[in-house]
């Protein structure tokens, strides 16, 4: 538990800045709903703009944003269609404290999806309806048919488990109807962008049956040339099908079940650049990286309400994915290193329910999980040795490295979550999770050279050796989660929660030596108040967070003297604290006008964390914008006509823990616009992203020269249908 004295010290001023940052920013929270108003003893009718509810389910329960005190964004398939979002990266830029990092990973408040090592499992947790997905940079996150996307920044151990120590991102996509329609779009843009998708949806006789049948198609070719190839570098391709069959018998009063079939295939690109060809957008790669995957989740949902109050819920999900990397580790013309990566994740998890709500003043639910996850990992790596240790003249000496990783993880949970009504004022939440994971983890590697090599120096690289570890290991954790909430109006509600979250430990051998290695769980307590309001009859809605996290344990990555050849300790301690505002507007004396904004703040730095024997206490953490900032309006008229636009800004962070100069990445705004047609059946939209065509990094690659470009310009056309 961290020192009150800190925490009271620490949290000054991020407090003065949120009531300062309060009186000026607005953000758009949800999307209007029209209507028309007359007044009295008049026949003229005005346009009144009305937030529609925006409901938030990623916490297990179905709640409006303002009754939810964890700090989280919400886009729904209007926000969507009308951001002109392909997958999630699209949407990132508009988040306060969430910022792409690359090649599809993200940070969190500052805590990139790894974390600080590069050996343990990711600290975002990230689901596709319902199902947890480990390659996010070739999971089916494709936007179309999506009933909402909910990012939530800080930990959900004590909801989402194991992964979830940063926050956690839900992907819900659209549910059968029994009531036939069908949806299409298509898009057309520069770079070779294109995206064709289509749904039908309706009842299958009188059977209390419904069916959903989604696909899209998306091509993007990037702006990134390969001046060697002549191809694309960062080219996003990604095709998706989906079928979801709903049952609802009118025999069988409450129940429902829901079936669903999800199909990926996506291929990407890398948006890793040469430095010196920034400006220019071009890489000089003798082979273009690629990463493909195939996915495969089936799901099935079963929920009973036994009455108002009581309802059960069966969730059973079973994943295949399938992925290959192929990347020049030279990042040059020549045949100096070579990369290539198998992964296959078979994983299976099953979670069972009890939801009540008002019982006695009490709502919540209580729950038991189990997940069985393998993955069979075989990478192989050739190039030049002289890569691996410069200056000892080794640049004739070829070697070939391939390793075998089989994993199995075995995860069991029971938790619980509820709320409780004192009053009519005062509100009490208290949750928990129990978490026990096992692990198996076996290693082998098989090192050859081209050349002979002195004894220890081959002995130390295992040269012509095949070596085989193993461990067994398991962890357990306690997540408990506490707070308190004040209504002080049925608008305005103030609360503090604390909780903890939690990434587990896990097993490995280093990649040179074959070193075995194992490192136990990391922690933080993250202490957080909220504020959810609405004023001046709804017009105006303001949310905030201001939070304080202390990170224990962290898992770190150390070197064993050999490039690459690292194991993962136990070794840091951080604090970070900020804030986020969400707040949007829409001015009585300007109908059809709304204004919004979002505001985030943290401040990352590490306690204790000595690497190598450098002390890095007080640097910043690494892809840890301090401001990021996003402002912007639509303009509604003539009854179905819109323009607006936004600007977003990210300030300047580090790429290394080291914070040193030449791993520095300066800030960046983006400017988007867009104007469009928004009717019952028919949409266009008219887009430019980034229409200043500001050239940014999301990163750089520490000690390689290389950088992780942003998108360039793109323009475009969209039409949707509805029928």
């Amino acid at each position: 538990m961290p020192n009150i004295q800190i925490l009271m010290k620490m949290s000054v001023q991020p407090i003065l800045l949120l009531l300062v940052a309060t009186l000026v920013v607005c953000h758009l929270t949800s999307s209007p709903v029209f209507a028309q108003e007359q007044d009295a003893g008049e026949e003229t009718q005005k346009t009144v703009i009305v937030l529609k509810e925006v409901v938030v389910e990623g916490e297990k329960r179905t709640r409006n944003l303002q009754d939810t005190t964890s700090s989280v964004a919400i886009f729904d398939d209007e926000d969507l269609q009308q951001t002109n979002a392909q997958h999630l990266r699209d949407i990132v830029t508009r988040m306060p404290n969430v910022q792409s990092t690359g090649d599809n990973s993200f940070s969190i408040r500052g805590i990139a999806t790894f974390g600080f090592s590069t050996n343990a499992e990711q600290l975002i947790a990230m689901y596709l309806d319902g199902a947890f997905v480990r390659q996010k940079n070739v999971t089916p996150f494709s936007t179309w048919d999506m009933e909402q996307v909910e990012v939530f920044r800080g930990p959900q151990s004590t909801t989402q488990g194991r992964n979830a120590l940063a926050g956690a991102i839900l992907f819900r996509s659209k549910n059968p109807e029994f009531k036939t329609g069908a949806d299409a779009q298509a898009k057309l843009g520069n770079n070779g962008l294109y995206q064709v998708s289509a749904a039908v949806t309706g009842p299958i006789l009188e059977s209390g049956l419904a069916l959903r049948l989604s696909a899209d198609r998306q091509r993007d070719e990037g702006d990134v040339k390969n001046t060697v190839t002549g191809n694309p570098s960062n080219y996003y391709n990604s095709d998706v099908l989906r079928a979801k069959l709903l049952w609802e018998p009118d025999s069988i009063n409450g129940l429902s079940a829901l079936l669903s079939h999800t199909y990926g295939d996506v291929a990407i690109g890398l948006d890793d650049v040469p430095l010196d060809t920034v400006r220019q957008r071009t890489v000089d790669y003798n082979r273009d990286p690629r990463w493909h995957g195939l996915t495969n989740i089936t799901s099935a949902e079963i929920t009973y309400a036994l009455d108002d109050t009581w309802s059960v819920t069966s969730r059973s999900y079973y994943q295949e994915q399938d992925t290959n990397r192929y990347q020049d580790t030279d990042f040059g013309p020549i045949d100096a290193s070579l990369l290539n990566q198998t992964l296959l994740n078979y994983d299976y998890t099953q979670e069972v329910r009890l939801n009540f709500e008002d019982y006695r003043a009490f709502s919540g639910y209580v729950g038991l999980y189990h997940a069985n996850l393998d993955q069979d990992s075989r990478w192989s790596v050739d190039g030049s040795l002289a890569l691996v240790l410069p200056g000892l003249g080794l640049d004739d000496v070829f070697i070939s490295r391939s390793t075998a990783q089989l994993t199995a993880q075995d995860n069991y949970a029971a938790f619980a979550d509820f709320d409780y009504a004192l009053n009519d004022k005062w509100t009490i939440n208290a949750g928990a999770r129990y978490d026990y994971e096992e692990q198996t983890v076996s290693v082998t590697n098989t090192t050859g050279a081209t050349s002979p090599l002195p004894p220890p120096l081959a002995d130390r690289l295992g040269i012509g050796q095949t070596r085989a570890t193993a461990n067994e290991t398991n962890f357990s954790a306690f997540l408990p989660k506490g707070g308190v909430s004040y209504h002080w109006t049925d608008d305005v509600t103030t609360s503090f929660t604390v909780q903890r979250g939690y990434r587990a430990g896990g097993s490995g051998s280093s990649f040179f030596s074959s070193t075995p290695y194992a490192f136990d769980p990391e922690f933080t307590w993250n202490y957080e108040v909220a504020l959810r309001s609405q004023w001046l009859q709804k017009r105006v809605t303001l949310n905030a967070n201001v939070f304080f996290t202390q990170w224990v344990d962290q898992q770190v990555d150390t070197n064993l003297g050999i490039p690459n050849d690292n194991v993962t300790v136990n070794a840091g301690e951080s604090e970070l604290y900020g804030f986020e505002i969400q707040a949007n507007h829409f001015p009585e004396s300007i109908e059809g006008l709304e204004v919004y904004s979002t505001f985030g703040y943290v401040n990352t730095e590490f306690k204790e964390f000595v690497l190598l024997g450098e002390d890095l206490s007080g640097n910043r953490f690494p892809h840890a914008s301090d401001f990021s900032l996003n402002v912007g309006g639509n303009y509604y008229f003539l009854d179905h006509w819109f323009a607006g636009g936004n600007v977003s800004y990210r300030s300047d962070f580090y790429s290394d823990v080291q914070n040193t100069a030449e791993n520095e990445v300066s800030g960046f705004t983006l400017v988007n616009a867009k104007v469009g047609y928004a009717g019952d059946r028919l949409g266009i939209l008219v887009f430019g992203n980034n229409i200043l065509n500001k050239n940014y990094l999301a990163g750089k690659i520490p000690g390689l020269g290389v950088g992780e470009i942003g998108d360039g310009v793109y323009y475009g056309i969209q039409v949707t249908a509805s029928f």
